[in-house]
């Protein structure tokens, strides 16, 4: 019995079958992972607060409580803050400075206000938002210490969550085509899952090919930043709910349609990729046509609505708002849908 897949989200632009690419050592990984980090904070960071015209960004957090942007700032060696940890970048008199204090003692707020009272920055940002994750990573306890800290500079706090955004969102030379490897190692992964080199129709289970990424993905020395999942819709089967947690372990069969959600870990970055497949009945050699159709009148025109939509400018909004608009004249029933995924 074979399978054939098709692609429901997203199809990568090349003509020939996606190969794995072998990844470097750790070691070397780290290397390129640090020398990102050090363009973050020597050209990103100071552009950004340039931008925004902000004097100074805090960002304080202890062992095991970090702060959401902590994680696009850290040495690739690093697994999580120690003791206390607490950025300080300023742009102050025409000069930009970046401070790193390490410290689990009093000694650290000290140090804190002494760069402080010596910049006499005209505004403090803190990384306090009320709608925007990534922007809002200062927990209760280090909020209160810190302005206590600040004492009369307490007032020139302002909150601007952009510079936490696009701290995180900027990609720094040499991560794209680091990720275009990543997501050809998934989209290899996933043609290996959905043949017949994996999955034996009337055998194989849906969590079979659960753990089967799960390993695959370690084999290819990368980790995962979710457990992955896989569901069959069939004719005549139960309705599912988009988005919800598929516990069934299944047995796959022919004229099934399966679904995966996988996501990989490398560098510090994290991929998240759907797709669908079909495996072919008995007597088939090609998908029916009801599937093919409904690729080309719903599925693609989904995609090209959305490729149309990222213009560089745009915001996340404006391309949700200009894609729904496009398919709904169009004709087409769905919905759009992405989200962030950040540093790792």
């Amino acid at each position: 019995m074979r399978l054939v897949i098709f692609l429901w989200c997203f199809i990568a632009l090349v003509s020939a079958a996606p190969q794995y690419h072998v990844l470097p050592s750790l070691r070397d990984r780290a290397a390129i992972q640090n020398s990102w980090q050090k363009e973050r904070i020597e050209k990103v960071i100071p552009r950004i607060l340039e931008k925004y015209n902000v004097d100074m960004w805090i960002i304080a957090q202890r062992e095991y409580g970090e702060d959401t942007v902590f994680w696009s700032l850290k040495m690739a060696e690093t697994f999580a803050a120690r003791r206390r940890t607490i950025y300080i970048f300023e742009r102050t008199n025409g000069t930009y400075r970046h401070h790193i204090f390490l410290d689990n003692t009093a000694q650290i707020w000290k140090d804190v206000r002494s760069v402080v009272e010596k910049a006499d920055p005209r505004s403090i940002v803190l990384n306090i938002d009320q709608d925007i994750a990534f922007s809002d990573g200062l927990h209760a306890g280090e909020r209160e210490i810190l302005e206590r800290t600040l004492g009369p500079w307490r007032a020139r706090i302002r909150r601007e969550p952009n510079v936490a955004v696009e701290v995180i969102e900027t990609r720094v030379d040499g991560m794209l085509e680091v990720y275009r490897q990543m997501m050809e190692n998934v989209h290899a992964m996933i043609s290996e899952a959905f043949s017949a080199r994996t999955i034996t129709p009337g055998q194989t289970t849906t969590m079979d090919l659960v753990w089967w990424y799960r390993e695959r993905i370690q084999a290819q020395n990368m980790t995962t930043w979710f457990h992955p999942s896989v569901e069959v819709f069939r004719k005549g089967g139960h309705d599912k709910v988009p988005n919800e947690p598929e516990d069934e372990d299944v047995v796959i069969l022919p004229g099934d349609v399966l679904h995966v959600d996988v996501g990989v870990v490398a560098y510090g970055l994290a991929t998240d990729t759907q797709h669908m497949g079909y495996v072919l009945a008995e007597g088939e050699t090609e998908p029916p046509a009801t599937i093919k159709n409904a690729l080309r009148t719903h599925s693609n025109k989904m995609q090209d609505a959305v490729r149309r939509a990222l213009k560089v400018g745009s915001t996340g909004d404006d391309v949700l708002k200009e894609s729904l608009e496009d398919i709904e004249r169009q004709g087409v029933v769905g919905t759009v849908y992405s989200h962030p995924i950040g540093d790792w």
